[in-house]
């Protein structure tokens, strides 16, 4: 595999971490259930663990940083999560917009 395709796949790895990391961000003060946090919180530490870890392994392929996700895309999803969740921030609708998200 050539250097650029290991670092695009670094690079898109990195983003949806990143992404990952934002969304729960957004929501997790809209969450009620105690436990549904804390599987959130865990999930949230999985994927900095991830992004994490592509920080550490890039520099064996380029001296420079990780691409994250753009500020439009953040605004973007914190926009489209306030929108969803305006008549309904229940616990089940954070939980079906994550998984989405992940799909």
């Amino acid at each position: 595999m050539s250097k650029k395709i290991e670092i695009d796949v670094l690079d898109e790895l990195n983003k949806g971490a990143c992404m990952g990391m934002d969304a729960i961000k957004f929501v997790l003060d809209k969450v009620d259930d105690k436990k549904f946090r804390d599987i959130l919180e865990r999930q949230y530490e999985g994927y900095k663990r991830i992004s994490e870890s592509i920080c550490e392994l890039y520099p064996e392929y380029s001296h420079d940083e990780p691409r994250e996700t753009s500020t439009m895309n953040k605004v973007m999803t914190w926009y489209g999560i306030e929108m969803k969740t305006f008549m309904d921030n229940s616990d089940s609708k954070i939980a079906e917009l994550l998984l989405q998200g992940t799909n």
